[in-house]
């Protein structure tokens, strides 16, 4: 027992140079664990663009393709979700409509995104349709397809640009 109570005593008269010890090692275990948790946190948040495409389209009823001004598309990306939102208005046969696509991310580079809606991938008419995303997030560069095809025909819309 005297032999215990002295290696007790012994070690906590060295207290004082374990001290600056255990508070280096708490500080590095704590950088540590910042250090390992700044990546998740940011991977966690929702990123939001802006972008300005170029858009290009041929419509079920129409021959040629048409240039369109530039439109302006909001971009949600979730990564840890392996989401994107897309909401652009569009203006057809003189009318507005709010339209807003879900994407499924199919990379697993944090940088460049390629997704696939994530809707029902059918067109008003019951026939088929698809639309892809592909996003550049070190140049901010984006590319979007939709294509459909039912009774009516066949539609295609192509749209690049650059995000902020």
């Amino acid at each position: 027992m005297k032999l215990r109570n002295t290696a007790i005593a012994a070690s906590l008269s060295l207290m004082p140079l374990g001290q600056p010890l255990l508070t280096g090692t708490g500080t590095a275990f704590t950088a540590a664990a910042v250090i390992l948790s700044v990546p998740e946190k940011i991977n966690a948040q929702t990123i939001r663009l802006t972008c300005d495409v170029k858009t290009h389209v041929k419509y079920f009823d129409e021959v040629s393709w048409k240039d369109l001004r530039n439109r302006s598309q909001e971009f949600e990306i979730n990564q840890n979700k392996k989401l994107v939102i897309k909401r652009e208005t569009v203006f057809y046969k003189g009318e507005n409509y709010d339209l807003k696509y879900n994407y499924r991310i199919l990379t697993n580079d944090i940088s460049k995104i390629v997704a696939i809606s994530d809707d029902d991938m059918t067109t008003v008419k019951g026939g088929l349709s698809s639309s892809t995303v592909t996003l550049d997030l070190n140049s901010k560069t984006i590319t979007t397809a939709n294509h459909m095809n039912d009774v009516r025909g066949y539609s295609f819309s192509l749209h690049y640009g650059r995000c902020e």
